[in-house]
């Protein structure tokens, strides 16, 4: 009798699950690499927020420097400066200068300015006989023993109350001081009337020097004697001056005869 043999079957060997262990295994793969590589910004394991990648330094593009820009240092102090050159010495002569009694004159001369003490003053009728005296001259002499300057123009008053100011020709400006060396004459013309407003009868006439700064007054005024014969003089709100010329007594009477 024989024995009966039972033939072992290998193992059945389903292929689709072999498929199916491969694809759960890349499933379960794939979870893994998303949850590890998250980039939807949640917190790192510290609490804090990662970098944006997009502030990261990346690669140097074709062209670029990889060299980072020098730093800019400020200096803590600026640098010392040259020393401030020595002011420049005041010219003899500067309006500074001026006293009551003189002082040097301004615009670059090295005279003196006239004081009253230095001169000596008088005034003429220049209008004929019988006619009205409206037209007079101002004469200032140096009878000092130096050259003196005269600046601008007499501050001429009539009497004591000056109830009209005697106001100067402009155009009579020399632009410079009449010079006198001793024994010169220097002359201003001077209108009596011509306004025929607020017209009076002065009994005096005082004038007074200007120092070398504008609007400076030199010393005291000084009365001057009316034209022989005259004891009263007619003025008027129209009274006028001209400034000191020198030596030209006709260029000085030019500005007001025709007035």
């Amino acid at each position: 009798m024989h024995a009966f043999t039972r033939a072992t079957r290998p193992p059945f060997k389903n292929p689709r699950g072999w498929k199916s262990c491969a694809l759960g295994a890349a499933v379960v793969a794939a979870l893994l690499s998303t949850t590890a590589c998250d980039p939807s910004g949640t917190d790192g394991p510290d609490g804090t927020t990662p970098a944006d990648p997009s502030s990261a330094t990346g690669p140097a593009k074709p062209g670029e420097s990889t060299t980072p820009p020098p730093t800019t240092s400020t200096p803590t102090s600026a640098p010392t400066s040259a020393s401030a050159p020595t002011p420049a010495p005041k010219p003899s002569g500067s309006a500074d200068d001026g006293e009551g009694s003189g002082g040097k004159g301004g615009g670059g001369s090295t005279n003196a300015a006239c004081a009253t003490g230095d001169l000596s003053f008088s005034v003429t009728n220049e209008d004929e006989a019988g006619k009205e005296v409206r037209h007079l001259l101002l004469a200032a002499e140096n009878v000092g023993h130096k050259k003196c300057d005269l600046y601008r123009y007499p501050d001429v008053r009539f009497d004591a109350d000056a109830r009209n100011p005697v106001l100067a020709i402009k155009d009579s400006d020399l632009k410079e001081p009449a010079t006198l060396a001793p024994g010169e004459v220097a002359y201003a013309a001077l209108l009596a009337t011509g306004g025929h407003m607020d017209t009076y009868d002065a009994k005096s006439l005082t004038l007074r020097l200007q120092g070398a700064e504008s609007g400076s007054a030199l010393g005291r005024p000084v009365d001057v004697t009316l034209p022989r014969g005259m004891k009263t003089l007619t003025t008027d709100s129209g009274s006028l001056v001209t400034h000191w010329i020198p030596t030209a007594s006709g260029l000085a009477l030019r500005f007001i005869m025709s007035r």
